[in-house]
């Protein structure tokens, strides 16, 4: 053939792996990213007030997120009841594992909601439950005179031990979210979020001694 006659193909296919090359170089820095502000390992602060309050106002709320949004019965829901799993580490499918095997809980996990601190699930991962996707009753609290507290009471536990830290920024700026929408979708009033020492039956320090509710429902 004449000299030059597949030129125009080599073009082309110089032109597509320009694309290609330009659309792994935009993975590779979304991967980067996504490594360095998701995954990285979550900032300390000061094991105090002070220092939560600093963890509540690094980030703002985040958005809702579309797996929040569930049909429930008007009424369904009446408290917000917040705790701390108590442990450093763990996640949605650990915990459930836990109620299940080890409480005999045959709806597993206990909690409607799950949020991550980076040990177990993404630094501020929110994860809705069974029980919140199929509105069944929690099996997070017991107070007393209530015997069916569960059925009116959604059920958020961070992941941590706030007897020993305070949680993370990510944790808070999700909390915030999560409870902004609830307390909006559902009709549930702000007076009626509480830590799960304030109303069980038997004493409890959870949510723990460095998580300051009282901070939260301010910003809320």
């Amino acid at each position: 053939g004449k000299p030059g006659a597949w030129r125009g193909p080599r073009r082309g296919g110089l032109r597509v792996l320009g694309v290609a090359g330009r659309g792994a170089f935009l993975w590779l820095a979304a991967y980067c990213l996504d490594g360095w502000f998701v995954s990285a390992p979550p900032v300390a602060y000061a094991a105090g007030r002070a220092g939560f309050v600093k963890a509540l106002a690094a980030l703002p709320p985040v958005g809702p997120e579309s797996s929040w949004r569930v049909k429930a019965a008007p009424g369904r829901w009446r408290n917000i009841v917040v705790h701390h799993t108590a442990t450093p580490t763990g996640s949605a499918e650990s915990i459930d594992r836990y109620h299940r095997e080890v409480n005999k809980w045959e709806n597993g996990l206990g909690y409607h909601f799950i949020i991550g601190n980076g040990n177990g699930m993404r630094d501020g991962e929110v994860t809705p439950s069974r029980r919140w996707v199929e509105q069944l009753d929690g099996a997070h609290v017991r107070m007393k005179g209530q015997g069916k507290a569960n059925s009116w009471c959604i059920g958020i536990a961070l992941v941590g031990n706030f007897e020993e830290t305070v949680a993370t920024p990510r944790q808070l700026a999700s909390l915030r979210g999560l409870l902004a929408f609830l307390l909006q979708e559902y009709g549930i009033k702000n007076e009626e979020i509480v830590g799960h020492g304030q109303v069980a039956v038997n004493h409890t320090a959870c949510p723990g001694k460095l998580f300051f509710l009282d901070e939260v429902l301010r910003v809320l």
